[in-house]
């Protein structure tokens, strides 16, 4: 409880000290002290839950850079001008801005925990909070309207809505994520890894498995093997050369990406396996590693 008003009140000291700031032409001080505010935090959420610290950076690195791409909008658009321009980009929103969105970012999974419990509250807490946001930062000076207030307002408060909407059903999905690899990583105790042990690619990829795999719950298996069948009378030899396969102690079947993920958690990789999930890319992934699994080169014989 203490955590969470700490949190809250971070994200408003914050915000009204990066906009002025920002009115004042200086973003290393914005910087300086966003990056400490959540250096701390971090560092007593890792303490607490590690989970917990994994989905905050995830959330800050994702809906950061929608935030990004949402105030690149803004700025080509007209609709706002901010005091400080970004010194690489002229349409890229200034440092001290991308503070106050990873400053809000970090409130999503404590301070404003509560809000999860209505689904349409993100709707809410944009369409209301980002225009008054945005029109107290006018007041002091950081940004000017291009569209006049009302529809300037109107259409910051549109955009922010279905901002923090999304990046509320994001860090659900995060959250879900990573509870799933931080599990599997502590309690899968084996895992029976099927590769193609004639593809060249495959045996350097399970070779660094099997460096990094510690606790040696690992077991990898090369299909091309005799008794490969009778080992895994449930798996076909023709389908295992299709993708890879990971079967746990409990006998579940994952193929391609979800099995290298699994297989990631197992070896306690848990940024790799949880890489390998993420919602927009995970689709991605899916494709690529087929597409190779299809054309993957194969060791030449010592006949040819």
């Amino acid at each position: 409880m203490i955590f969470n008003f700490i949190n809250a009140l971070l994200y408003f000291i914050g915000y009204a000290f990066c906009i002025y700031c920002g009115a004042a032409q200086n973003t290393l001080l914005p910087l300086l002290f966003t990056f400490g505010a959540i250096g701390i935090q971090l560092f007593f959420i890792r303490r607490k839950r590690l989970e917990t610290f994994t989905q905050d950076i995830l959330l800050i690195l994702i809906a950061g850079l929608f935030g990004l791409a949402l105030e690149t909008a803004f700025i080509s658009s007209g609709l706002l001008t901010y005091a400080t321009n970004n010194v690489l980009f002229h349409y890229f929103p200034p440092g001290w801005l991308w503070c106050i969105y990873f400053l809000f970012l970090i409130t999503f999974n404590h301070a404003l925990r509560w809000a999860y419990k209505w689904p349409t509250i993100g709707l809410l807490l944009g369409g209301i909070g980002g225009p008054v946001c945005w029109a107290a930062g006018k007041g002091m000076g950081g940004v000017t309207f291009g569209f006049g207030d009302t529809t300037s307002l109107l259409l910051i408060g549109l955009a922010m809505a279905l901002y923090v909407y999304i990046a509320m059903r994001i860090n659900l999905r995060l959250g879900d994520i990573v509870d799933d690899v931080f599990s599997e990583s502590r309690f899968i105790t084996e895992m029976n890894v099927c590769f193609d042990g004639n593809c060249p690619i495959c045996c350097r990829q399970i070779q660094w498995m099997q460096l990094r795999d510690k606790k040696k719950r690992l077991n990898f298996v090369d299909i091309n093997n005799e008794d490969f069948e009778k080992k895994f009378p449930n798996i076909e030899k023709s389908e295992a050369m299709k993708e890879i396969h990971a079967i746990d102690d409990q006998g579940k079947v994952d193929l391609g990406i979800k099995a290298l993920s699994r297989i990631y958690a197992c070896s306690s990789k848990r940024w790799l396996a949880i890489s390998l999930r993420l919602p927009l890319l995970h689709p991605i992934l899916v494709f690529c590693y087929r597409l190779f699994a299809r054309h993957r080169p194969k060791k030449k014989s010592s006949k040819e």
